[in-house]
């Protein structure tokens, strides 16, 4: 598992072999995180636009939480290797 992309405060793009999970940032005054596996079509578009297009569908996810609900993962966080990947994300900035 590794962090490979992040929109600060935003998002932030992990990878463990073909899974990709973005999670994003959402609500105001609480916030929370919303953990969802990319469809083959989202990483399509990761791999042709970069982190410009995680940017877009972030938006999409913060603006309509709830649209994509039923695509969380709750305890995302909790899994192995997420918190190092985390760590070392973090350690390298």
């Amino acid at each position: 598992m590794d962090v490979v992309a992040e929109g600060p405060w935003a998002w932030m793009l992990y990878v463990d072999g073909d899974r990709h999970v973005l999670c994003v940032v959402c609500g105001t005054v609480a916030v929370y995180e919303l953990a969802m596996q990319l469809r083959p079509d989202e990483v399509d578009a990761f791999r042709a636009g970069g982190a410009a297009a995680l940017d877009r569908l972030a938006r999409q996810v913060a603006d309509a939480p709830r649209r994509f609900w039923d695509r969380n993962l709750p305890g995302f966080n909790d899994e192995p290797g997420v918190r190092e990947a985390t760590q070392r994300w973090v350690d390298q900035r």
